[in-house]
């Protein structure tokens, strides 16, 4: 829910840095955990869904939504204050990823320090949860969307 106080933040704090995680866009339409869409989603113009099988396409279109919105205002406000961090590439590649954090961060941990962080980040079983799930009612723009931020389909 941070990611709606940024732009307060910006105001108030010139000196903040926020971290950003996006897990994939169609994982997280088949999540459990909703809450984000039903607290949120009539802010980004999104009607609660009616029935349960609509619940992943307008999960979908949160997610569309409010990562847009923080990209537009990582633009507006600078790239050196908000920081994009794939959750999958995170779990993939642990090393990198955090090192390109501590870099955005500017920083400079000790080797130990840095060698628990490398150990943390663990592929989730809920990864690749969408598969299996009939996914042509997904908007092909909001599919683009998500495959630009480097999430596969």
């Amino acid at each position: 829910n941070s990611h709606l106080l940024v732009s307060n933040l910006n105001n108030y704090f010139p000196e903040f840095k926020y971290i950003h995680t996006i897990r994939h866009g169609l994982d997280m339409a088949y999540s459990s955990n909703q809450h984000q869409l039903y607290n949120w989603g009539e802010m980004f113009g999104i009607s609660r869904p009616k029935t349960k099988s609509e619940l992943p396409y307008a999960s979908f279109r949160y997610w569309v939504e409010a990562n847009r919105r923080i990209i537009e205002l990582r633009d507006k406000i600078g790239k050196e204050k908000i920081y994009l961090l794939n959750f999958d590439k995170l779990c993939q590649d642990p090393i990198n990823e955090i090192n390109m954090l501590v870099e955005f961060l500017g920083v400079d941990p000790d080797s130990s320090a840095l060698k628990e962080a490398y150990s943390i980040p663990k592929i989730p079983e809920s990864k690749g949860r969408y598969k299996g799930n009939d996914l042509s009612g997904f908007g092909r723009e909001d599919i683009s969307f998500m495959t630009s931020l480097g999430f596969l389909f």
